[in-house]
C-alpha cells in the first residue's frame, strides 16, 4: 500500500521524508502521520531531523507504541528522525490541551498521511 501524502499544491515533499513515511506506513500501519517542528514550519537547516507524530489505532499493542522501536524506523530508512507514536484516543484527548504535542502538531504542523 502506498501512502497517501497529503500536500497542498504549494507544498513539496523531499526524498528522505517520502522514504521515511513509506517505511513507517509499511511497518506501523498508522491512521495518520503529522510532520511538526522545523521541517513543517519551513525553518529547517539541511541537518535538521524530521519530527513525526504517528497516530495509531486504539487497539495497537503497547509494544508497537514503544518510542525506541519507532525511532529505529528512521534508522532503517536512513533518515534522522524523531518518531513519536500515540493512539487515536490520546491524540483526540490532547489536541485541545495547551502545551501538548497533538495540539502543536495541529496548529503548526502538517498532516502528511491519512488512511
Amino acid at each position: 500500500m502506498l501512502p497517501l501524502l497529503m500536500l497542498s499544491a504549494t507544498q513539496t515533499i523531499d526524498a528522505p521524508l517520502e522514504r521515511l513515511v513509506r517505511h513507517v506506513v509499511e511497518v506501523m500501519r498508522p491512521l495518520e502521520i503529522w510532520l511538526f517542528g522545523s521541517r513543517a514550519e519551513n525553518r529547517a537547516r539541511p541537518t535538521s531531523d524530521y519530527d513525526l507524530l504517528v497516530v495509531m489505532p486504539d487497539e495497537t499493542p503497547e509494544v508497537e507504541l514503544d518510542p525506541v522501536r519507532a525511532w529505529r524506523l528512521g534508522w532503517e530508512a536512513h533518515v534522522t528522525a524523531d518518531i513519536i507514536p500515540c493512539t487515536r484516543t490520546e491524540f483526540d484527548e490532547e489536541k485541545d490541551e495547551l502545551d501538548t504535542l497533538p495540539r502543536a502538531a495541529m496548529l503548526r504542523g502538517r498532516k502528511i498521511y491519512e488512511r
